[in-house]
């Protein structure tokens, strides 16, 4: 394993960093996105859950836009979620 150098050390003697390149954040993924708060029980919650792996839907996030899309779509309106 390497060894972690000083970053005070690193300062004075010259030696340069390399710039890091920032990755996105959920701040700049969703800044286009407005978050809708709803309650269900434990229950509820538990089985959308498994819903989520039994699909394998990569997070409740992408689980719960098919959801909307597809309660849109029911009732008749695109799917733009």
């Amino acid at each position: 394993m390497a060894k972690k150098k000083d970053l005070a050390a690193a300062l004075h003697s010259g030696d340069t960093l390399k710039p890091v390149k920032a990755k996105a954040t959920e701040k700049t993924a969703f800044a286009d996105k407005t978050p809708i708060i709803f309650r269900v029980d434990e229950a509820a919650k538990r089985e959308l859950e498994y819903l989520r792996l039994d699909t394998g839907a990569k997070n409740m996030q992408a689980l719960m836009i098919e959801a909307v899309n597809d309660l849109l779509e029911k009732h008749g309106k695109k799917r733009i979620a």
